[in-house]
Parts: structure tokens; sequence; C-alpha cells
């Protein structure tokens, strides 16, 4: 546990730097950000909740993929999670959800599935059924 507190984890005592948000916004703002602007601050923060999803979501799927119990089984549990790490952040599940599911599509499916891509075909279609089955459960167009 110790190990998880220093890297920054569950330690409430350790300060927010301009430095480590420019890291979890993905430099959104350029360097040095302007903190004490409202704006730039809110911006630096939604960004970093943006990535952070969007890479939880990835590695559940991918972690799903590999284990293999099936979409069907598992899409569900991936979208709760998803929710609930919404509602952590302050957003509607909902959207969270569905926000989540189009960043990641868009974020990490194309350079897998293109056909030059060095992956496998099955990895191809295991992703491509994750993408489909998840799209029916989050509506992203509603």
């Amino acid at each position: 546990m110790a190990i998880f507190e220093t890297q920054g984890g569950w330690n409430d005592g350790r300060e927010v730097t301009a430095e480590s948000l420019s890291m979890y916004s993905g430099c959104i703002e350029g360097y040095p950000p302007d903190t004490d602007d409202p704006v730039v601050l809110r911006r630096m923060v939604h960004m970093g909740g943006d990535l952070q999803s969007t890479t939880l979501l990835n590695a559940l799927v991918g972690a799903a993929t590999v284990r293999n119990p099936g979409p069907e089984a598992v899409a569900p549990l991936l979208v709760d999670t998803v929710r609930t790490a919404g509602s952590l952040l302050d957003a509607d599940p909902e959207r969270a959800a569905s926000d989540t599911f189009r960043m990641w599509r868009v974020t990490f499916l194309p350079d897998v599935l293109r056909p030059d891509s060095p992956a496998e075909n099955g990895v191809k279609a295991g992703l491509r059924t994750y993408a489909h089955v998840l799209e029916d459960l989050v509506d992203p167009y509603p």
C-alpha cells in the first residue's frame, strides 16, 4: 500500500502541481498552464478525467478479450464500471459511459482494426465484437 500511496494513489496530502496537472491532462494547455484561470483549470481536470476513463475502458476490454469470458457476459460489467468511474468524476453516469465508449472507439480501435495492422484476425474480430456489444449497451447516438 505504501508503494501505491507514494505514487499518488490515495495520498491526500500530496501537492497538485502545474506539472502533474499538465501530465495527467495530456498537455491540453501550454506550459506552464495558467492554473489561476478557472477555465484553464477546468479544461485540464476534465481532459484528465476523459483520458483516465478512456484508458480504463481500453484496459478492461483488453483484459476481457484475453480472458475470453464472452462479450455478452462481460460488456455489462464494463459499462457499469465506466458508469461508476463517471460518477466519481461527478459526471452523469449514462453520459460518461456513452462518451467514454465513443472516445475509446476512435482512440484505440482504428490502429488495431486497419487491414495493415499487425494484430491477428482473431484479436480484430474480438475487438469488433466488443465494440458492437458495448455500442448496443451505451447507445452513443440517442
